[in-house]
This record gives C-alpha cells, sequence and structure tokens, in this order.
C-alpha cells in the first residue's frame, strides 16, 4: 500500500493514498479536519488545553456520553467495547473503542509542546488487520508537534511557514489549493500584520488534441 504525506495546522500526516482531505475548520489553535476514502473517514479535532485542564479520563467520559447520546436519539444500541491506556507521539493517551451502528476508535491525549487537546478518531466499512495497520502506521507516523516552521503539505504540493502564521482562508477544489496565511503582532501602539497567500494548481494528466474532426 502506498502512503502520502498531509500537513496541516501544524500537524504532518501519512495517510493511504486514497486518502483525501474533504473538509476542515479553524487553524492551529482550534479545529478540525477529515481525511476521507470510499471504506474510511479520520476525523481529527483539537483546541487548547485550559489554564486548568480536566484530567484525560474525564474528557473520555465526556465523548462516551455524548456518543451515547447520539446513539439513543437515533434508537441504536450503544457499548464501550474497549478502553485502555495508549501512547500517542511519545504523548500519554487513552484508546476508546465504541460500537452503535458503526465502529468508531479513538485516540485522545495532551499535547503540551502545541498546547492542544487532541482527538482522534477513525471509522472503516471494515475492522480488520489492513484497517488496524493503516491506523497504527498512521499514529506512528503523527507530528502533533513540530519544530521550527509548520509544513503545508496536499496534492504534491508543500511549503513551510513560520508557526506565528495561522490559517484564516482556504479553498480546496480538484486540482486545486488555495491558502491564506495571517501573521498579527501587537504592540503597545502599533498593530503589524503580514499575510501569504499560496494558490497551487495541479498538472493535468492529459492533454487536448488542437482540433476534433
Amino acid at each position: 500500500m502506498k502512503f502520502k504525506e498531509i500537513g496541516w495546522n501544524g500537524f504532518l500526516m501519512t495517510v493511504p493514498e486514497e486518502m483525501h482531505l474533504t473538509r476542515q475548520g479553524g487553524d492551529a489553535n482550534r479545529g478540525t479536519i477529515f481525511l476521507e476514502s470510499e471504506r474510511s473517514l479520520f476525523e481529527i479535532s483539537w483546541q487548547p488545553i485550559p489554564r486548568k485542564p480536566k484530567p484525560l479520563p474525564s474528557v473520555v467520559e465526556t465523548i462516551v456520553d455524548q456518543a451515547k447520546k447520539s446513539a439513543k436519539k437515533k434508537k441504536q444500541k450503544f457499548n464501550v467495547q474497549e478502553r485502555r491506556d495508549a501512547v500517542v507521539n511519545n504523548h500519554n493517551a487513552i484508546y476508546l473503542r465504541l460500537k452503535s451502528n458503526i465502529e468508531e476508535r479513538y485516540y485522545i491525549w495532551y499535547c503540551q509542546e502545541s498546547n492542544r487537546l487532541i482527538i482522534s478518531r477513525f471509522v472503516f466499512e471494515t475492522f480488520n488487520e489492513k484497517s488496524i495497520r493503516i491506523i497504527k502506521q498512521f499514529l506512528n507516523m503523527l507530528k502533533c508537534h513540530i519544530k521550527g516552521k509548520n509544513v503545508w503539505s496536499l496534492m504534491k504540493f508543500r511549503f513551510e511557514c513560520p508557526q506565528s502564521f495561522l490559517l484564516r482562508d482556504t479553498e480546496i477544489k480538484v486540482g486545486k489549493v488555495h491558502i491564506g496565511l495571517v501573521e498579527n503582532k501587537l504592540s503597545a501602539f502599533t498593530e503589524k500584520v503580514r499575510t501569504i497567500y499560496v494558490d497551487y494548481f495541479s498538472m493535468a494528466n492529459l492533454t487536448f488534441k488542437e482540433t476534433y474532426e
């Protein structure tokens, strides 16, 4: 199986080649990203760690309660199939396996380096040895905090940018990516704003005849 790199909002990820970024929102401080293929879905969400953070087990209980309420509302059976300690990118994490009409697997952890609570959710049409290997590969290669500049990587297009620049504008279409990054620096008397706009158009994989008869 071939894999590819996706860099987005302070994350550097390795995913199967057939997966695509389908939805996203927010910036490096708070946001969500969805990576999908025909038979799988990865959802990564993050938010700032509060000054008085909840213990990780309490965060997990909130996730379980929300999933239970959602299943009840849809009149679906619900149960927690597994819950155990884990490690992701040298961070203590909790692994969670939930089952309603679909099976969902979660890894939840605090990343102190990026000051983020990170919740990753994995859904496959069928969980088997192959899907488990894909999740393991994803987590083993995942970088949730990056030293130096952030990496932006999508559709065979890659660049690096200082972490002070946050995502403010984006558009992703077939063959096109538009990214707008903004840096705000405030002082007692002035506000300095710098903006970077990047537009990428992928090369066509076919050529047309000059004329058709």
